[in-house]
């Protein structure tokens, strides 16, 4: 199969796919012949009518941090059933079977980098700032997890580490994620260096699309 219909395979229902399941694919670069580009269009156009079309996510502001903490506690652990009691009562727009999927997604990213050496503080930190993200800009995503067209999130230009671990997180509950750079992978493999979380789908040129043509 070659990238340009691994990319096409996001459009098809999870019925028509195989396996059936969603899709994370790093997109590095761009083709000469401007496909690329074009489907990326198609997907941004999804994203931002029912999902996530994403440059960056703000750190959560103290009142968002505070919100969490008064309704679903301040207590942290790395421990599933605490995450899942405690996604219940903040994420309460997430069915159940799919809010399980999501609180293990959380668990094992939280996990991952606990065995990179994060320690109890920092993956705190990182918790926190996912459920904040998770209820904010991701709020509309959540609802339509479990449907047979997984969500769509885009994520374009350089992200953080705690960025690209969110986006797998997404990807493992159920959403269909694309991280696009024209221009540089650089970021991305900082926080992924063996390439685990995404397939990488190579452009070729390093450079941003042109832009579109002035109507006529």
């Amino acid at each position: 199969m070659t990238d340009i219909q691994l990319l096409e395979a996001c459009f098809l229902p999870l019925d028509r796919r195989t396996p059936s399941r969603s899709l994370f694919f790093r997109i590095i670069g761009r083709d000469a012949e401007g496909r690329i580009p074009a489907l990326v269009d198609r997907f941004r156009a999804l994203a931002e009518a029912n999902g996530a079309s994403l440059e960056g996510l703000p750190n959560p502001r103290e009142e968002e941090i505070n919100r969490f903490y008064q309704e679903a506690g301040g207590k942290f652990a790395l421990d599933l059933p605490l995450i899942a009691r405690q996604a219940t009562l903040w994420l309460g727009q997430v069915r159940a079977a799919e809010r399980s999927r999501l609180c293990k997604a959380v668990y094992d990213a939280l996990s991952l980098l606990r065995e990179r050496g994060a320690n109890e503080h920092i993956l705190k930190n990182v918790y926190t700032k996912f459920m904040c993200w998770l209820r904010g800009p991701l709020g509309r995503v959540l609802s339509k997890l479990g449907n047979g067209e997984p969500p769509k999130v885009l994520f374009l230009g350089d992200l953080s580490k705690h960025e690209a671990f969110f986006l797998c997180l997404l990807h493992q509950a159920g959403c269909d994620v694309w991280y696009v750079n024209y221009l540089s992978s650089g970021s991305y493999d900082k926080a992924d260096p063996e390439g685990r979380f995404s397939t990488k789908v190579s452009g070729g040129l390093l450079s941003a699309p042109p832009p579109p043509a002035p109507p006529p």
